[in-house]
């Protein structure tokens, strides 16, 4: 078993994230905090085909968006065939939702 995919808003979100709740259970040592640190938490995996310098240009405009974005945490991937950027928002409470 490995972590999925589905819970990678826990590397932001979460007191302990889903790997290191994974690597503290496989070594046998008690597991951590799984509350969450922020009130919600969406996660955004992004896909793509464009190769070359377009796909480089939408990669890194929605980099450029995401980081634009209060609360956001990038991760690129740079998988080929697979998700390449996912971005986690997190919510702090107050203000606006949805931008």
């Amino acid at each position: 078993m490995k972590p999925h995919n589905s819970g990678h808003h826990t590397n932001e979100s979460c007191y302990t994230s889903e790997y290191e709740q994974h690597l503290t259970a496989v070594v046998g040592l008690p597991l951590g905090d799984p509350s969450m640190k922020a009130p919600a938490s969406i996660i955004y995996n992004i896909l793509g085909e464009d190769e070359g310098e377009r796909g480089f240009i939408l990669a890194h405009e929605v980099i450029r968006r995401a980081l634009c974005t209060p609360g956001a945490y990038v991760h690129w991937y740079d998988k080929p065939g697979w998700v390449f950027i996912f971005y986690d928002i997190c919510y702090s409470g107050g203000g606006e939702t949805n931008k």
